[in-house]
């Protein structure tokens, strides 16, 4: 825990053009090896991974191209896991707690880990300009 007393973890990092909310569910297609290794590791050790929002940057990793993320995310717990085929696996997460990332830690892909603190449920959600004009015309 930190002196806040919000738990603090490292969490694996998938990062993505659409973001994902706690309790909602997320269908994934897998055929990368950096994605294909990240699962197939949190699924043998029944352990979650941080679904990262992409503020900039392409899901499919672009050589010279150096994505960023938006602060937040949200922990996916897997759900179901079929293989497709040698390499390829559909998958299905739902979605845990956020976390605001702190650090991103490099390994042999672009985003590896992250240091993040784990938010309370009751912590307010940022959210781009044009989500709030989206359920600005949703209120209508």
């Amino acid at each position: 825990m930190n002196p806040e007393g919000r738990v603090t973890d490292t969490l694996p990092l998938f990062p993505l053009s659409q973001g994902l909310m706690p309790d909602g569910m997320l269908h994934l297609q897998i055929f990368e090896v950096r994605y294909l290794d990240l699962i197939k590791r949190c699924h043998a050790q029944q352990l979650p991974f941080g679904v990262a929002w992409l503020q900039k940057g392409s899901e499919v990793q672009v050589p010279g191209e150096v994505p960023s993320l938006h602060a937040y995310g949200c922990v996916a717990h897997i759900r179901q896991m079929d293989k497709v085929q040698a390499n390829f696996y559909r998958v299905v997460c739902q979605g845990g707690l956020r976390f605001q990332v702190h650090e991103v830690l490099p390994v042999h892909w672009v985003f590896g880990k992250a240091k993040s603190v784990i938010c309370p449920k009751t912590l307010k959600w940022p959210s781009p300009s044009d989500f709030n004009l989206w359920q600005t015309a949703w209120a209508k």
